[in-house]
């Protein structure tokens, strides 16, 4: 029992591990014809990530493998992943529209930076009740439900190969930006202290209910805005 108690966090860190390694094997045989499925693999992906860490602290079994496994695992799903599927959008845009396929490398810094992000995020003690800087679940569920907004032939006019550089340029600058984040981590449930949290809980429904999966950059949008909000009202 105690070998299966301190072993659970890791299992669900390889769920997660799993998820995006088959994501991007789906999408190397398929390319974005897959991006269904990718969706489903990152929705588990996220579910595992968030229970590793959270199993981990109540059963009191952190340790230096699970943290530098979680830290592999979440580069691969939440880096490398959304990476491709931009270079993927990119790309075929590109195609269609006769300009040269290399300007689809304006995606590799996703997954770069999200290393960067993760590493920093390891050795960074100030982001226990908070984060600095985008977390890289966040913003993979943002460029891949992005992405797949395009891909099912939604708000077509925004997605031109310019506005993906722009968004493939600040995703991977916002994961190391020096700015406070809102972290869903609750010390209490009084609303005055989770203002920003209920009311994101809240916002999240309600595009969720109206939009479906479509609300999920909205939801991003909206994670970041309230941030910002948050961090006005502390300064005055």
């Amino acid at each position: 029992m105690n070998w299966f108690r301190n072993n659970l966090p890791n299992f669900l860190t390889c769920c997660n591990l799993a998820c995006g390694v088959f994501a991007i094997f789906s999408l190397t045989v398929n390319g974005l014809q897959a991006i269904q499925l990718v969706e489903g693999l990152l929705i588990i992906a996220g579910i595992a990530d968030f229970f590793d860490g959270f199993i981990a602290r109540m059963v009191k079994s952190t340790s230096n493998i699970g943290k530098d496994l979680d830290s592999l695992a979440d580069n691969v799903t939440f880096g490398v992943l959304p990476g491709l599927i931009i270079f993927l959008v990119i790309r075929k845009l590109s195609l269609e529209q006769s300009v040269h396929e290399n300007v689809a490398l304006f995606a590799l810094p996703i997954a770069i930076f999200s290393s960067i992000r993760l590493a920093i995020f390891n050795n960074d003690s100030r982001q226990s009740d908070q984060f600095i800087g985008v977390p890289t679940p966040a913003n993979a569920f943002f460029l891949i439900f992005l992405a797949a907004t395009f891909l099912r032939n939604e708000f077509t006019y925004f997605f031109t190969i310019n506005n993906l550089i722009a968004i493939s340029i600040f995703s991977s600058l916002w994961l190391v930006a020096p700015f406070p984040l809102i972290a869903l981590k609750f010390k209490n449930f009084q609303i005055k202290d989770n203002w920003e949290r209920f009311l994101l809980i809240g916002l999240s429904l309600v595009f969720l209910l109206f939009l479906g999966k479509s609300a999920v950059p909205l939801i991003f949008l909206a994670y970041l805005a309230l941030s910002i909000v948050k961090n006005l009202f502390k300064k005055k």
